[in-house]
């Protein structure tokens, strides 16, 4: 169960006929404890459609090196293989991914993101959020943890 206080709804628009869920896995590169992919999941069974994860791989992040790359990629490699065992195929794209999801976009009944606190990962959902051609979209968010 996700808690509703996590769910932001970005577009007042119910799923549309889509042969996916597609889940934006831009800020949290894992599977287990990962709330916007338990989501994805949730809405696809409900939907009785398939998830599709998804991961722009920006080629000029603000203050990446290679070694940065090359622990992101080990660490989408895992998670990859975490999908798969779930039935779940990561399409990961080089290039922009706001021009990434919004073509995969196009085929999905409902876009779920996983919500960052970076700026930049604003200003990417910002952008989707402005695009007409996105699927209806829902945010989850972090939620502060209980502990001190």
């Amino acid at each position: 169960m996700i808690q509703e206080e996590r769910i932001t709804v970005l577009s007042g628009s119910p799923p549309r006929a889509g042969a996916y869920v597609l889940y934006w896995m831009q800020a949290t590169h894992r599977v287990d404890a990962d709330h916007a992919l338990a989501y994805a999941i949730l809405e696809g069974n409900r939907l009785a459609l398939p998830v599709l994860a998804f991961f722009g791989l920006a080629p000029s992040y603000p203050g990446a090196v290679w070694r940065h790359y090359h622990f992101m990629l080990e660490g989408l490699e895992e998670a990859g293989e975490s999908l798969d065992t779930l039935g779940i195929k990561l399409v990961i794209r080089s290039g922009d991914p706001v021009d990434g999801l919004l073509e995969l976009s196009k085929d999905a009944a409902l876009v779920v993101v996983d919500t960052g606190y970076l700026r930049l990962h604003r200003e990417w959902v910002a952008r989707v959020h402005g695009k007409h051609s996105a699927a209806p979209s829902s945010g989850l968010n972090r939620m502060p943890s209980s502990r001190s």
